[in-house]
């Protein structure tokens, strides 16, 4: 009797976690979380001394919300294969004479550029994610990072769905023995 009660409730795991893990997982909110601390916050910093140009830039460090999540989600699509330490997003302005940044149609002027990087405990920095093309607000929107996090939250899903029917053709088995 006790089989068939953890039978019927792996069925009903099998048909609930496709649906619910992509979008309710705790890797999934931390992920997202992430990203949009890497959206929302902003600070600036000069990059040609002697000119008014400015580059600014959020980042998200080891041990914050979201982090390791997206470092993982960064390696399992790049071809980074260390741990890194630092995601930055940079939006570099040659128009930027202070102010704030909004993202929206019209704060994307000819010649901005934004960069997704990431820094590594030996100081070395890479390029992960780049803006050709005027792509500028697709990269601020950080839509292929949230594409990658998309796909890596369905892979997790794919495999406890997997786990699961393999539980249940196990358990069915014992039951019909």
């Amino acid at each position: 009797m006790g089989f068939r009660i953890v039978g019927v409730i792996l069925t009903a795991l099998i048909a609930i976690v496709p649906l619910w893990y992509p979008r309710y997982s705790y890797f999934y909110r931390n992920s997202m979380s992430g990203i949009e601390y890497l959206r929302e916050v902003e600070q600036e910093r000069p990059i040609d001394k002697g000119r008014d140009k400015l580059e600014y830039f959020a980042t998200l460090e080891e041990g914050e919300r979201g982090f390791s999540e997206l470092a993982h989600t960064i390696r399992e699509h790049t071809h980074i294969s260390k741990t890194p330490t630092k995601i930055e997003l940079i939006h570099k302005n040659p128009k930027s004479g202070g102010g704030t940044l909004t993202i929206s149609e019209e704060d994307v002027f000819k010649g901005e550029r934004a960069i997704v990087a990431v820094e590594f405990e030996n100081g070395d920095t890479e390029k992960i994610i780049d803006s050709p093309n005027f792509e500028t607000k697709r990269v601020l929107n950080l839509v292929k990072l949230r594409h990658w996090v998309k796909t890596q939250a369905d892979r997790r899903s794919h495999y406890w769905t997997t786990v699961l029917v393999l539980l249940w053709g196990f358990v069915s088995i014992y039951i019909i023995m």
